[in-house]
């Protein structure tokens, strides 16, 4: 676990000094994959946020949310961990501040927010004025999050590069 906001890094000065840790870590002998994410898998530890969907409104007309896993990690994460992408596609290096906010959301999300209907190209908030602030692009297997034992919730995977404020501090995670 790295905690680089604790020496002042933050936007291109944080991207710049993760994007050395990668090659530096890629280049040992033997490493076949790194990756890294805000909570490591398995370890008791999880974000957790407030979901709305546009034209989900209770009887009073105001947004209704639901709870989801909310892991912000590096844009292959899913292959190091070997979580396998059902459909559409993985987060990219393209998918920066820049771009278009988009995420990939697990099984467990696309049952409990679209019933039997594809979840790619729907839209998801974490903030009930913006509803559709967010586009699903793909949908990955579900995975255990934070133990063995929890029950498979619903989780979005955010690129890191989106969401620079939530990665001050990251787990690495060497695949060899």
């Amino acid at each position: 676990e790295v905690e680089p906001a604790m020496l002042g890094y933050k936007d291109d000065k944080l991207v710049n000094l993760y994007q050395q840790a990668f090659s530096r870590l890629e280049a040992v002998p033997g490493v076949e994959s790194v990756t890294f994410s805000r909570n490591a898998l398995l370890s008791w530890s999880a974000n957790t946020s407030s979901v709305f969907l546009p034209h989900v409104v209770g009887p009073d007309g105001k947004p209704v949310d639901s709870d989801a896993k909310v892991h912000t990690v590096r844009e292959n994460f899913l292959a190091t961990m070997e979580i396998p992408l059902l459909m559409g596609r993985d987060l990219t290096e393209q998918d920066d501040v820049r771009a278009p906010r988009i995420a990939v959301v697990n099984q467990a999300f696309a049952k409990a927010h679209f019933a039997n209907e594809s979840p790619i190209g729907k839209c998801f908030s974490f903030e009930p004025e913006k509803p559709c602030e967010i586009e699903i692009v793909g949908m990955a297997r579900d995975a255990k999050y934070t133990s063995q034992r929890a029950e498979i919730r619903p989780t979005v995977y955010q690129s890191w590069r989106q969401q620079l404020q939530r990665v001050n501090a990251v787990v690495f995670e060497v695949r060899t």
